[in-house]
């Protein structure tokens, strides 16, 4: 029977009930048993699991015995897949709850005056990580919703990634040991992680919950501990723009509160804007500091020097005093080779490590985006091959980097291609999530075998051929490299402000400790294909589905969504929103302008006739993107700002200007609406654009060049001379800065040139321009060439005077 008998708590598990509850749970119990201070929780085991399944009425035969099924998916069809991974999770939501269960919740509920119930999935009997597989679902603290949220919790098991992921790991589901850990909360003041490792422990703090940590939104206070001395090494006051806290939390009536959407619209969370004084104040108190310290010094006597704790800080009941609690906690079993060469990204632990003592096959590219990894080839040599999903930590093997292949960029941890340019938005795309990338790599697709073992040096160009064996540390020993080393930046101030390019929610983390001014371009359309779920069409990806009626709201708010996580991120620095740019995402059959073209001509029609019909039946995707900014600034983000992409005419931007105007962005004084200067016939016009309201303009040196030398930089039969260098490129941004400069425009460059070839970064200073912006991997060295440059010229002006 399925009664509160068969559940354990926290405080009653043994050591021989470990196989049953998993590593998670019997840890807490010791850290209780030691009178740590643990919330109090309870663990659904694999055997009750399992049991309730087997009451569910499977309308698939092949689920009737779902505990001993082989689950013979084939994951590569990811439509079957999301069809039958949909229709379990579904049957799982929709089953009557179990009586017994009601017994249990009554318990958790008698726990103080519980606020809210968090419910954690993990594999129990093994040290499989399921971080980023399993998420905790959170509930409200009554017996209907945490019904609804036991079921979520079982159903996570089962979504589409889940049951790909236990597939790529060779698990078949009667090997599963599914354990669900319960656990009651009533008030929370700040959260944070303590990675403990033999040689130093890492604390990082936040107001609230974990979550603005585990989504990236937010830069906690960080410290280095010496397990030694209990010293603080290093540490590092944090940025923190968004907390989460339980709706019960008493909130100041100066914080603003952002709306949640989606499952958490319903939860017991509640998100806010940290205030402007906390933002840069210490999370924890010093002496609070010393005791979550020591805290942690006893927990390591029963949980040994490799383990990661999650604690709180916060109440138990409204009687009970704030203090700190443990209520996660996993142990660190992970192991890296330790390798003469940068940071190695290992990718396959389950695979046995051999000897490769032959000399490896070489194959040479242009490396546009560093860095080291080893891992198993995905040959896919026709869009047809997107059937076939890549399987997580792959490196993708293609003929051409174009959009259709851009989702699964970021399940790649390495890219080879056999075309391709160091301007290429696949190339952008992968220095911005940090993965190395060959392209130009000749015959590629039929050198490299799928499922062989491949070495992507990205600094070099360089693809080695390993075979089918991973190989050990002693070839490594071989290859001439040697590690990278950056220094850190300096606490030096530039009068050049450093931005960022950026598109991947994911990349927001990689800003930590970096020194930039704001984001100078965040490309919308890459931004697009990771927010909206789009479709192929004739070869190309269907954004017009999202004008339809029925779908302009969910577009609006995904993107909303999305841009709100940079927003806060960021804030108050600024965040430059480039407008849509589609001409990349259409087949060569299409019009050369694409997208942008036909949205001007209909808003240029509509601005003729903006008394008729037109002006209410036709809805362009720039509008759409325009509510989407509205909606951001109703929000409180008030740093998101404008960039129009491929303005041809000042007519052209004129008719962009008020539609921008009607949307009412521009009644906020912070907000300013730029120009990319992309296309020549922006030299005769810039005197032009400025007297029509162009507050400034972003030079997009990758597209000027391709433009003012007549070359497609997707094309590598010209790549020699597509040069940011050339004479001509390089008179046309100096006529652009020098134009700005006299205007008192602010002038950017945000295009790959200073990266390319940062020797021109003292011309770009000393013509004038506002800022730079580059990849996330070029911030560290472009803020020395800065620095540099700016030395160079100070030295420059005091010569001349004296000679003067």
């Amino acid at each position: 029977s399925n009664d509160v008998d068969n559940f354990y708590w926290l405080h009653q598990i043994t050591d021989s009930d470990s196989d049953r509850v998993g590593n998670q749970a019997l840890y807490l119990n010791r850290l209780i048993h030691h009178h740590h201070p643990v919330i109090s929780g309870v663990v659904i085991p694999a055997h009750e699991f399992w049991h309730f399944l087997e009451t569910i009425d499977w309308s698939e035969p092949f689920f009737i015995d779902l505990s001993y099924s082989a689950l013979h998916l084939d994951v590569s069809d990811s439509q079957n897949l999301q069809r039958i991974a949909q229709g379990i999770c579904h049957h799982i939501l929709t089953s009557p709850t179990p009586s017994g269960w009601f017994s249990l919740f009554s318990e958790i509920l008698d726990y103080g005056s519980v606020t809210a119930v968090r419910f954690q999935g993990y594999l129990s009997g093994c040290e499989i990580n399921t971080e980023g597989i399993i998420d905790p679902i959170w509930t409200r603290s009554n017996p209907t919703a945490m019904a609804e949220g036991l079921k979520q919790a079982i159903a996570e098991f089962f979504h589409a990634k889940s049951l790909f992921y236990w597939d790529y790991l060779g698990l078949t589901l009667q090997q599963l040991q599914p354990t669900i850990l319960i656990q009651p909360l009533y008030s929370v003041t700040a959260a944070g992680t303590i990675q403990v490792h033999p040689k130093q422990w890492e604390i990082q703090a936040t107001p609230g919950l974990n979550l603005s940590i585990d989504w990236g939104q937010t830069e906690p206070d960080f410290y280095q501990i010496d397990p030694q001395t209990l010293q603080v090494q290093a540490q590092h006051l944090g940025h923190k723009t968004i907390a989460y806290y339980l709706k019960s939390h008493a909130t100041e009536a100066t914080h603003h509160i952002l709306p949640l959407t989606g499952y958490f619209a319903d939860s017991p969370l509640q998100a806010e804007i940290v205030p402007q004084p906390q933002q840069t104040a210490w999370v924890l108190q010093t002496a609070q500091l010393h005791h979550l310290i020591q805290l942690t010094q006893t927990a390591t006597t029963q949980l040994g020097q490799s383990c990661q704790l999650r604690w709180i800080f916060g109440t138990t009941s409204p009687q009970t005093p704030e203090q700190f609690y443990w209520y996660f906690v996993n142990s660190l079993t992970t192991a890296s080779l330790s390798l003469s060469v940068p940071p190695l990204r290992e990718t396959s632990a389950t695979a046995e490590c051999v000897d490769s003592t032959t000399e490896p096959q070489t194959l040479t590219g242009l490396g546009v985006s560093g860095g080291i990894v080893i891992a198993k080839a995905v040959v896919i040599s026709s869009v047809s091959g997107l059937k076939s999903q890549l399987q997580p930590e792959s490196i993708l093997v293609l003929p051409k980097v174009t959009s259709e292949y851009f989702p699964l960029l970021k399940q790649a941890v390495g890219i080879i291609a056999e075309l391709g340019s160091m301007t290429g938005h696949g190339a952008i795309l992968a220095r911005e999530l940090g993965i190395p990338a060959v392209l130009g790599v000749s015959e590629a697709t039929q050198r490299i075998q799928t499922g062989e073992f491949v070495l992507i040096e990205g600094e070099q160009g360089e693809v080695h051929l390993l075979g089918n064996d991973q190989p050990t540390e002693s070839f490594f020993s071989n290859l001439n490299t040697s590690p990278i080393e950056l220094s850190k930046p300096s606490d030096l101030t530039t009068s050049t402000h450093l931005m960022v390019n950026i598109s991947q929610p994911k990349s927001i983390e990689r800003l930590d400790n970096l020194p930039i001014d704001g984001i100078g371009l965040l490309r919308s359309e890459l931004l697009a294909l990771d927010v909206l779920p789009l479709q192929r069409q004739n070869q190309t990806w269907n954004f017009q589905q999202w004008l339809q009626p029925q779908f302009q709201s969910e577009f609006i708010q995904r993107m909303a969504n999305s841009l709100r996580s940079f927003a806060i991120a960021l804030a108050p620095k600024p965040v430059f929103y480039r407008a849509l740019d589609l001409r990349e995402f259409y087949s060569e059959a299409r019009p050369f302008w694409g997208e942008t073209h036909w949205e001007y001509i209909y808003l240029r029609q509509r601005l003729h006739h903006h008394n008729s019909s037109l002006a209410l039946d036709h809805t362009t995707l720039f509008d759409l993107e325009l509510a989407v900014l509205s909606q951001l600034h109703q929000w409180g983000c008030e740093n998101i700002n404008l960039i129009l992409p491929l303005v041809r005419s000042v007519e052209e931007f004129s008719v962009y200007q008020y539609w921008v105007k009607q949307a009412k962005l521009t009644d906020n004084p912070q907000f300013k609406l730029w120009i990319m200067a992309e296309v020549p016939s922006v030299l005769f016009l810039l005197p032009d654009y400025f007297k029509a309201g162009v507050e400034g303009v972003a030079i997009g040196t990758n597209d000027l060049t391709q433009f003012m030398l007549g070359i497609d930089r997707n094309n590598n039969e010209y790549l020699n001379e597509l040069n940011a260098s050339h004479s001509a490129v390089m008179d046309a941004i100096h006529e652009i800065i020098q134009m700005a400069k006299s205007a008192d425009i602010p002038c950017s460059i945000c295009g790959d040139a200073p990266v390319l070839y940062p020797e021109l970064i003292q011309d770009f200073i000393r013509w004038g321009v506002t800022s730079l912006s580059v990849h996330p991997e070029a911030i560290t060295s472009t803020y020395h060439a800065i620095i540099q440059a700016e030395k160079r010229l100070l030295i420059e002006e005091i010569r001349s005077q004296f000679k003067s």
